[in-house]
């Protein structure tokens, strides 16, 4: 029997960013620091946002902002 489990705030950004095709001009060092940052308390939201608005091909930062946000939400709201 599997057994499902939520996804971790990392699986969510990876999705988010290869379904909206964020991340396509950064290296893979970029993109490891950018999970770093994402599961760190040291960065924002916005810093991420940020981080892969960068490193990506006409991404705005704050629909990214936004779209991370909700992720965030969706994730803390599962744990209540």
């Amino acid at each position: 029997m599997k057994i499902s489990r939520p996804y971790t705030l990392k699986e969510r950004i990876y999705q988010l960013c290869i379904r909206e095709h964020y991340f396509n001009a950064g290296t893979n060092d970029q993109y490891n620091m950018m999970f770093y940052a994402a599961c760190s308390s040291q960065y924002s939201v916005r810093d991420v946002a940020v981080m892969i608005a960068i490193c990506s091909i006409n991404a705005d930062v704050s629909k990214v902002e936004q779209q991370i946000q909700e992720i965030v939400d969706e994730i803390e709201a599962g744990a209540a």
